[in-house]
């Protein structure tokens, strides 16, 4: 055996071995062990401006973080245990100080945590642990998909605020998680969006754009924009709304593999290679042969509860 053919032995064994463990192709996130976990942080940023009775200007900032954990998986069901903390401030003038309650206030929301149970064949959430968020049953899931629908540029019948509508599908991104290297499809959609304020039942509103970022291999949604314009006009003159929202996954035990370079470049991972290559001579020279066996494996809050009910179906 020649010393290059030794050498590319070794590489495709040791490749084998690290590469991403293969899911399930009926349902990849029911090949997650129990206990995988996903969370990051996000920002919220609106502002206002207003005209004759409405006259003023309103800013509020959030900040918040979001967690998913594998609670249990059935055969044709997960349970994922969602977690919630944030804080806000809201800066305001002229007639928006006495709505908002002073030119200047912030605190802290209350956290939240629930459960809420998966179909995974629809991605439809059939039960939640809280009565609370009742309202989400029936509704998809938006933090999972099933990569396999979105494995080619195109478009998708999805889930915008409780109605059906056509989702685009853009090219492949390679973003970063843990430090890890990953591919994932953007999924976004333009439609009609509502802000912040209300007269009565009349809410401002206008034209909303929310790309979601999904894993190929387990389609789950490592972060999400959200931005829109907004607008209300009545007898007691108007006001104008914007929105950024943006979230992105930063912790996970789910997507931990660096790329091959990074790899290379931890000293004690060099002496594994070495040592696998001396396992692999050893192997070679006295004809025993091994086998390298690979195992299986989300509007803002509203003032009116129908409302908020959507802005926590957008989260998970």
């Amino acid at each position: 055996m020649s010393l290059f053919q030794f050498i590319f032995l070794v590489a495709v064994v040791f490749v084998s071995c690290t590469s991403p463990k293969p899911v399930s192709a009926t349902s990849p996130v029911q090949s997650l062990p129990l206990g995988s976990y996903w969370g990051g942080n996000g920002t919220i940023h609106r502002t206002l401006a207003g005209t004759e009775n409405y006259t003023g200007t309103w800013t509020s900032d959030t900040e918040y973080n979001n967690k998913f954990t594998l609670a249990n998986h059935s055969t044709n069901s997960i349970t994922i245990s969602y977690e919630y903390s944030g804080s806000w401030s809201n800066r305001a003038t002229d007639t928006w100080s006495k709505r908002s309650g002073g030119e200047s206030n912030h605190g802290t929301t209350a956290p939240v945590r629930f459960d809420y149970t998966i179909d995974t064949e629809t991605m439809k959430i059939i039960a939640v642990s809280d009565n609370t968020y009742r309202g989400l049953v029936g509704g998809l899931a938006l933090q999972l998909i099933d990569p396999q629908s979105v494995n080619q540029v195109g478009t998708l019948s999805r889930d915008w605020y409780g109605l059906a509508v056509t989702w685009t599908i853009g090219e492949s991104e390679t973003i970063n998680v843990n430090d890890a290297q990953m591919d994932a499809w953007p999924l976004s959609h333009s439609g009609n969006g509502y802000g912040s304020w209300h007269v009565g039942n009349n809410y401002s509103t206008g034209m909303e754009t929310i790309t979601y970022l999904y894993d190929k291999n387990y389609g789950i949604a490592v972060g999400r924009t959200s931005t829109g314009n907004f607008n209300y006009t009545g007898k007691g003159g108007s006001w104008s709304e914007t929105l950024f929202d943006k979230f992105h996954v930063t912790d996970s035990n789910v997507f931990y593999r660096p790329s091959t370079f990074s790899i290379l470049m931890k000293p004690s991972l060099l002496v594994l290679i070495a040592v696998i290559m001396i396992a692999v001579a050893v192997t070679f020279l006295t004809g025993v042969k091994k086998e390298c066996h690979i195992t299986e494996g989300e509007l803002s809050g509203r003032l009116k509860k129908a409302l908020q009910v959507k802005y926590w179906a957008r989260n998970i």
